[in-house]
């Protein structure tokens, strides 16, 4: 019971650190890049510089700790895009639901601020999926280099 209690704070710590912490590391990052002045463009630069960052967190979060739930985090990230996913599909009415696919080609303009509603879901999972990658890169160095010394030796 009492490694299940440890793994789950592992876990957790991982999936904050994956979603919160990404986000502060990127914050001393993103004054080195141009910040476009289109909202569009200003989010995708949002998206790729959270995951460069979650990718580089990631390998060395896993580098230090060796725990093998970073490679994890990434369902915590897809459960949580999911729900709301899952909240777009419903609806306002469960006798109407609406389809992704219809949020994404209506043909009313897109309101600024569903989309910045929305935006921190696809967030999370963009910084959770690239943490897991970043983990897993440095698990898969780290297991070459166990194998290639023990041929080696």
């Amino acid at each position: 019971m009492r490694k299940l209690l440890k793994n789950m704070a592992v876990f957790l710590m991982n999936a904050l650190t994956a979603a919160i912490g990404t986000d502060w590391f990127s914050y001393t990052v993103r004054p080195f890049f141009h910040r476009p002045q289109d909202f569009a463009a200003s989010m995708r630069s949002e998206d790729y510089i959270s995951a460069a960052v979650a990718t580089l967190l990631g390998f060395v979060v896993f580098s230090i700790w060796k725990s093998r739930s970073a490679k994890w985090v990434w369902v915590a990230g897809l459960c949580f895009f999911g729900w709301r996913a899952t909240e777009l599909w419903i609806g306002p009415s469960i006798l109407a639901p609406r389809t992704l696919f219809w949020e994404f080609t209506r043909a009313a303009a897109w309101d600024p601020l569903e989309i910045a509603k929305n935006f921190p879901f696809s967030l999370v999972l963009i910084r959770t999926v690239f943490y897991s990658a970043g983990a897993a890169v440095c698990s898969g160095i780290a297991l070459a280099r166990d194998r290639a010394s023990f041929v080696a030796g």
